[in-house]
């Protein structure tokens, strides 16, 4: 089977079937001889998967033109993958597989060569950030609540492609840092105490109250709200000579859990700057959330609630009320009664019967500083 020879250098020959036994002598042959082509009749290459004979001396190149091997350019891709821009990309290039050799250089005996499509583009891309929201949790228990650890958003970022808009993967860049705030009691292990707290004044009962905490010569805390302190200001000192402990209950009693950080800290910052520093907080109804909890502690404070209500904010019978505190007394209750808000008689009476029977039964009654 002669090879017909083309610009006097290159044949290129598909044998046909008959052709085959042939083919095979001479490539056993050729194996035999060497593969620099001994046989005087050219060498047995490969260009795309087909059997080429061609002459020696003949490179990778001018057999790449004599065949048309044509490499596609890459494509250009969106960040999904998908193409966006057909042979707009790298250009693809004409190789000799196994080899070292330049598609320039002349090919040896056996050579494979093929046209190899461009590297593709991947399309540039942004990232579009947002906040992964952080949770709020609630450690132990008790009835004083600090911020022990204030929450931070994480960050997701998504990659988007610049020109088709396609969102890609979605990375965390930061993890979200929980707000943790913990409910704790200060109350040392065996000690028999208590605190009295009053809320809502100063007001009418209030010098009442501390006449008869003064005869019973106890300590009490005062949670006071920054309106009525400044429309009193003489009972606040009245309330500091007789050793008690002055706290914030806000200024104007508002549901702190339905304001934003601002007004809050308005609410708690007007309170305590008028009372000269507070260290504790009462949330108005107990009502609080990781903000109160947050602002609060940027302040200073801690939120003080309450283990024994004694409900005397709706009930006019003093027997109801020492019902309602006998209930619930225990080693270390924080109890809670109200000195402002309304008609505070059932209070006064009951009160220095509370008293006596703490007094009584072992208890010491101190403010709530002195508690925790």
């Amino acid at each position: 089977a002669k090879a017909t020879s083309r610009a006097g250098a290159i044949s290129a020959w598909r044998p046909r079937l008959l052709d085959l036994p042939v083919v095979l002598a001479l490539a056993v042959l050729g194996l035999l001889l060497g593969p620099a082509g001994s046989l005087g009749m050219g060498l047995f290459v490969t260009a795309q998967g087909t059997p080429l004979l061609v002459s020696p001396g003949t490179t990778g190149s001018q057999l790449a033109q004599l065949r048309h091997l044509d490499p596609r350019p890459g494509a250009k891709l969106d960040i999904a993958g998908d193409v966006r821009s057909p042979g707009t990309a790298h250009p693809g290039s004409v190789e000799v597989l196994n080899s070292e050799d330049s598609p320039n250089a002349v090919l040896r005996h056996g050579a494979e060569l093929v046209a190899v499509e461009g590297r593709a583009i991947i399309e540039k891309v942004t990232r579009k950030s947002e906040d992964i929201p952080f949770q709020t949790v609630t450690e132990g228990e008790g009835s004083v609540v600090v911020l022990a650890q204030r929450g931070e958003p994480g960050v997701r970022e998504t990659l988007v492609g610049v020109g088709s808009k396609r969102t890609g993967a979605k990375l965390v860049a930061k993890d979200p840092v929980n707000t943790v705030i913990r409910r704790t009691s200060g109350l040392a292990s065996g000690q028999r105490a208590a605190a009295l707290t009053f809320d809502d004044g100063p007001d009418t009962a209030t010098p009442q109250i501390l006449t008869i905490l003064a005869q019973k010569g106890v300590p009490a805390t005062f949670f006071v709200l920054g309106g009525n302190a400044s429309a009193l200001p003489n009972m606040i000192e009245k309330i500091r000579a007789g050793g008690h402990e002055i706290a914030n209950h806000t200024w104007s009693h508002p549901d702190l859990t339905r304001l934003n950080a601002e007004a809050i800290k308005k609410e708690l910052s007007r309170t305590s700057d008028l009372l000269g520093g507070c260290a504790f907080l009462r949330p108005p109804y107990g009502s609080y959330n990781a903000t109160v909890t947050t602002v609060a502690g940027e302040l200073g404070m801690r939120l003080a609630l309450w283990d024994v209500d004694t409900r005397d904010w709706e009930s006019k019978d003093k027997d109801a009320i020492l019902r309602t505190f006998h209930a619930g007394i225990k080693p270390g209750a924080i109890i809670l009664m109200h000195d402002g808000g309304g008609d505070r008689s059932a209070t006064v009476a009951a009160l220095p019967i509370m008293i006596d029977w703490l007094l009584s039964n072992g208890y010491a009654l101190t403010t709530l500083s002195g508690l925790l």
